[in-house]
């Protein structure tokens, strides 16, 4: 009996942990529900995500709303709520709900990213960054967006350990990147690490050879940053042994020295990186660049001249490079040359009128006369109340001897300059005086160019001309003597002042010690009047067929050659 007790105890066990019939059923219509309910949602959020692409956002979050209430059990769901709502600018609303989606699925980068997103959003950048270090955690293959995490570190949170450490992150991962190493010398440069932020613009260099951006920082902290950093960044740079090395770093160095006023060692420093034969191409046309733009008028001119040329010719519009060219070459008496450069320049940019004064400087020198007023009417045009430019165009006038129209230009040049303008003034009285004796008032002429040098008694320019009016008159010839003497002493080996000193010695009769000067003169500054009066002291030397070479060279550069040919086919001297 107990046996049998035992076995009906066991089955009745076995039917009471057995779902009935109607227990079965009714389990299977409520997966079915679900299901169904499941549907009816992925329904709600077809049609709300077709409303969502027509940018309706309202009814699109009316339906992914409804879509949750039939599966509140769905994070995609909650997620494109969050989405929705962002779209609207209703951030806290979308935080709550991507917060709910993580909640229901962990393993889903995309809701980090939005959650991330929205907390920047929203100013919770603590949180959103640590949002970002979950993310790049839990998925390896996001680590990109370790750039945002250093972003927030770096100019939200002002955390520049934590930023440069997401930066080397990155870069371990994906290589190399320009973004990324641009952002990382610019945070090592604010940090005032200007060593490390110089070898991570090598190795933008590297990538990039002939770009310029990675010298961007350190040339902003030259020119905007206090005398301190500047200081700073000089002796981090200098006192590195690597960095001493590169002719990069060498350059930001000179231009670092420049700001601090050391200006020698600045000099020094380019014209070394400029010389080295290990330096590219590339930077040596940056360091040529800075001497001549720092430096200007204390650059060596011939030292400029070597390297400024090929530059010009490689960029032929800039008018930069062209000026500076163009005044090297000025200074070294090259008058022609600079001439073609500066109209060069000019024909790039018309409104430059220091350009324009030493066009007309340089074609009065070479005696390019016609050229020389033609010029002057063109800046006319373009500066009509600068008494500067009238003043040129009276002097062009006069060497044309265009008599009325160079006082008339006189007149209008001193209508022009105010009266505290004293150096221009004697500009205006040395042309007129000039004018004067072309006219025949040689007495009023002398007594003009006397005073002015009582006044000015080291111009060079003024010593110039009234040598060579008392030269061309033979009228005072000790007094011009004496000056041009005194000329030579001032202007050194200017040709001009050797030109000066031959006239007047040459309207001595002393023609053994003229041609020596005239010489150098036209050695140095071939011109029609150089070339001609060498000629014309050869020829009183009795070298009649030297000079006549002389004179025929003297032809290819004159406006006026008719006396010059009537030399060479008569070889006679016919002087004025």
């Amino acid at each position: 009996m107990a046996a049998v007790r035992s076995a009906l105890l066991f089955l009745c066990f076995l039917l009471a942990t057995q779902p009935s019939h109607a227990q079965k059923r009714k389990q299977k219509r409520n997966e079915e529900s679900e299901r169904e309910q499941v549907l009816l949602a992925e329904a709600e959020l077809i049609e709300g995500m077709r409303y969502y692409i027509q940018d309706n956002y309202d009814r699109a979050l009316q339906h992914i709303l409804k879509g949750i209430r039939l599966n509140p059990k769905s994070s995609g769901l909650y997620y494109q709520a969050a989405v929705t709502l962002s779209k609207m600018s209703k951030n806290e609303e979308a935080l709550v709900y991507v917060e709910k989606a993580l909640s229901l699925e962990n393993s889903n980068p995309y809701y980090y990213i939005l959650k991330a997103h929205l907390q920047s959003a929203l100013f919770q950048y603590k949180e959103a960054a640590k949002t970002y270090e979950l993310l790049i955690s839990h998925f390896p293959n996001y680590s990109f967006y370790a750039l945002d995490l250093a972003l927030l570190y770096e100019e939200q949170l002002n955390e520049p350990e934590k930023a440069l450490s997401a930066y080397r992150k990155l870069l371990a991962e994906v290589g190399d990147s320009e973004e990324v190493l641009a952002r990382m010398q610019q945070l090592y440069t604010r940090q005032g690490e200007y060593v490390e932020a110089f070898r991570i613009a090598l190795r933008r260099l590297e990538q990039q050879p002939g770009d310029l951006a990675p010298y961007l920082p350190f040339v902003e902290l030259i020119e905007r940053g206090t005398p301190a950093q500047v200081e700073a960044m000089t002796r981090a740079i200098g006192s590195d042994a690597q960095l001493k090395t590169r002719p990069e770093a060498q350059i930001m160095l000179a231009l670092g020295l420049y700001r601090l006023e050391k200006k020698d060692d600045s000099r020094h420093i380019l014209r070394s990186v400029i010389e080295n034969p290990g330096t590219g191409e590339a930077l040596r046309e940056v360091a040529v660049l800075s001497y001549v733009r720092m430096f200007k008028d204390e650059a060596d001119p011939s030292f400029q001249l070597k390297y400024l040329e090929k530059l010009c010719r490689k960029n032929p519009h800039n008018t930069d490079l062209l000026n500076q060219y163009g005044s090297a070459l000025q200074k070294t008496y090259h008058y022609a040359e600079a001439a073609r450069i500066f109209l060069q320049s000019l024909e790039t940019q018309s409104s430059q009128i220091e350009i324009w004064l030493r066009l007309f400087d340089c074609l009065d020198k070479t005696a390019q006369y016609r050229l020389f007023y033609t010029k002057t009417q063109e800046a006319l045009e373009l500066y009509p109340f600068q008494g500067i430019i009238w003043t040129w165009h009276a002097t062009a006038c006069l060497r044309l001897k265009k008599s009325e129209e160079a006082a008339r230009a006189i007149k209008r040049a001193r209508e022009l300059t105010s009266s505290n303008q004293t150096v221009f003034l004697a500009e205006i009285d040395r042309i007129e005086a000039l004018l004067w004796a072309q006219q025949g008032a040689f007495e009023k002429a002398v007594q003009k160019m006397e005073s002015l040098l009582k006044e000015y008694p080291q111009s060079t320019q003024l010593l110039y001309e009234y040598c060579l009016l008392l030269a061309t008159y033979k009228q005072k010839l000790e007094r011009a003597y004496s000056l041009s003497e005194k000329l030579t002493k001032l202007a050194g080996d200017n040709p001009l002042a050797q030109y000066a000193r031959g006239r007047v010695l040459y309207s001595l009769g002393k023609y053994a010690e003229a041609v020596d000067h005239l010489q150098q003169a036209a050695g140095r500054l071939p011109t029609a009047y150089t070339l001609e009066h060498y000629g014309d002291v050869l020829f009183r030397l009795g070298k009649v067929e030297e000079a006549v070479k002389q004179w025929q060279q003297a032809v290819q550069y004159s406006d006026t050659p008719d006396t010059l040919k009537k030399k060479i086919e008569e070889k006679k001297l016919y002087e004025n």
